[in-house]
């Protein structure tokens, strides 16, 4: 099943008056159905926000398997919050785990929800990029385990994308052109957005690698003329796992620099201030 907009049919039955707490009669529905659908304005029914078509229905209703499934659509109508992620990508990060935390290890549930989280996650994870909200993101990814791998590649496309696109930017800025991109890439440059990489599927870790690069030689770049910008980029990258040992070298090697430079700049200023004491200026 491709990830898609999950919209509740508990909603749905009981506008149609179904008793949803007993045992369903397939066949009553499945009739209840063709017949409101054939009345429905250009074959669309909305419920509040939320819009239903015939076939989507009946493919649901038709599975094996919906018996099992209808107890989720349930168990999902009754969770609220859970509700709300699916069906409108709003999610309260502070929150979500009271009821999410119980289905991480059944894997049936994470079989029906994936193609409904993984959109729901892609479209949140969009509008966290924009602006970029790197901290954020990184407390949403927690969250992917509900994501099975059949459904890994839409649920990340919009950070994939931003990735790439990242990446790109980095390779252009020079020392003489910082001052171009200095808001473009400030997400870089203060919070922890090394999580949030070191949080990415691992089929993606090309991706985390090339980033990593590619924010090693910003920083040598930049580490003369916009040494503040460096340090900061550079203090992020130290705290990241997984990282390819030679990457991961030349990370300490230049943090080393920069400790060097903040211990240089630590006795300038402590010379600096006694020297005007003794001036008497």
């Amino acid at each position: 099943m491709a990830s898609s907009r999950y919209s509740s049919m508990v909603r749905l039955l009981l506008q149609f008056g179904v008793d949803i707490d007993s045992e369903l009669n397939l066949q009553r529905i499945r009739k209840q159905i063709l017949l409101e659908f054939a009345v429905a304005e250009n074959g669309i029914i909305h419920i509040d926000d939320h819009s239903y078509n015939k076939n989507d229905l009946l493919e649901e209703i038709d599975r094996e398997n919906f018996v099992e499934r209808w107890h989720y659509h349930k168990l999902i109508w009754e969770r609220k919050q859970i509700l709300e992620v699916l069906e409108d990508d709003i999610i309260n990060l502070d929150t979500i785990n009271d009821e999410l935390n119980h289905y991480r290890n059944d894997y049936i549930f994470k079989e029906f929800i994936s193609p409904y989280f993984s959109y729901s996650f892609n479209s949140m994870a969009k509008t966290l990029l924009s602006p970029p909200k790197l901290g954020t993101l990184s407390l949403l990814m927690n969250y992917q385990v509900f994501i099975l791998d059949e459904d890994i590649e839409y649920a990340f496309s919009s950070i994939i994308k931003y990735l790439s696109e990242q990446e790109k930017l980095f390779k252009n800025i020079s020392k003489e052109t910082f001052h171009l991109h200095s808001k473009s890439i400030a997400q870089w440059t203060s919070g922890n957005w090394g999580e949030f990489l070191d949080k990415l599927p691992d089929i993606y870790y090309s991706y985390k690698e090339e980033i990593v690069v590619a924010l090693i030689n910003l920083t040598v770049e930049l580490q003369h003329d916009n040494t503040k910008v460096s340090k900061a980029i550079s203090s992020q990258l130290a705290l990241m796992k997984n990282i390819d040992e030679q990457h991961f070298t030349l990370i300490q090697d230049n943090e080393k620099i920069f400790q060097g430079e903040k211990s240089y700049w630590w006795v300038f200023w402590v010379v600096f201030v006694l020297a005007k004491i003794f001036t008497g200026c």
